[in-house]
């Protein structure tokens, strides 16, 4: 007897299920259209966009982005070239200063030889008499430290305090510990302040 309740409740079961299938049959087939429909939709739009007409029109769009994202990597590029130029130029004039600084440091005789080998007109236009009796004794004995004090001297009296101070360089090189040349230095020193 207790067989016949389980087989009943499962038959009952059964038809309700059945029951509510075709009750809400409608209902589940319109939704299952309405996702189809957006499914068809979304196709539809693909479809458009992979059309031939929307293709042209992309890759124009997309050609044109290309051409201006290169035009302007050039200028970027074209820049950043001139700021590495304008460096370089700057660079090397500086080198340039800095080697003409380095070449007037030591005390160039050259036109003292000159001079020799031109008129004595000539000479006492380009030196005076006494700078010419000086340089005379500097290039006759370079290893005089007098002559170096001597014409350092002549140099701060004249006011011509780049020479003087080549010429007291030079001394310093010879001898680094004299007095007469760090005094003279430090006179150097209160004239150009």
């Amino acid at each position: 007897m207790f067989d016949f309740i389980f087989l009943f409740l499962i038959v009952i079961g059964v038809a309700g299920i059945i029951y509510i299938y075709k009750k809400y049959q409608q209902d589940i087939k319109k939704e299952f259209e309405q996702k189809d429909n957006i499914l068809l939709n979304n196709k539809n739009k693909w479809s458009k966009v992979i059309n031939m007409q929307y293709l042209d029109t992309i890759e124009s769009h997309f050609t044109n982005f290309v051409e201006k994202l290169l035009r302007r990597s050039r200028i970027i590029v074209l820049r950043i070239d001139n700021n590495i130029s304008k460096t370089l130029n700057d660079i090397k004039k500086k080198k340039i200063i800095e080697q003409e600084k380095l070449k007037t440091k030591h005390i160039s005789f050259s036109n003292l030889n000159n001079v020799r080998s031109s008129s004595k007109t000539l000479a006492l236009n380009k030196l005076k008499k006494e700078e010419l009796a000086l340089l005379e004794a500097f290039i006759n004995d370079r290893n005089n430290l007098e002559s170096y004090k001597n014409l350092a001297r002549f140099y701060l009296n004249h006011n011509e305090y780049k020479n003087c101070r080549n010429v007291l360089l030079e001394a310093l090189a010879i001898d680094p510990n004299d007095k007469i040349i760090s005094d003279l230095f430090v006179v150097l020193y209160e004239k150009t302040k």
